[in-house]
């Protein structure tokens, strides 16, 4: 029984290093569609936000909207989740 159990782990070491690099793998791809985007984009553009007027790279700005985007999504999720942790 005891060979039964260190083969279980054994085995789901093995699955874990395969998600893992599965993960590394898919994270190194969009990486470089993101560079990929960022080099192809490279016309300036005028960015106007609130009080802020810049010229950027249209890449860059798509990107840094994008990262806020994101950031502003996981902030409300957390927010939202603290509140129903509350209401249980």
């Amino acid at each position: 029984m005891a060979d039964d159990q260190d083969g279980g782990g054994e085995r789901r070491e093995q699955e874990v290093q395969t998600k893992t690099i599965a993960a590394l793998v898919a994270a190194l791809v969009l990486a470089a569609l993101i560079v990929t985007f960022i080099l192809q984009n490279s016309k300036r553009v005028p960015v106007h936000f609130l009080w802020m007027h810049r010229n950027m790279r249209l890449g860059l700005a798509l990107l840094v909207s994008a990262v806020i985007g994101g950031a502003l999504a996981v902030v409300l999720n957390a927010i939202r989740r603290r509140q129903n942790r509350r209401n249980r």
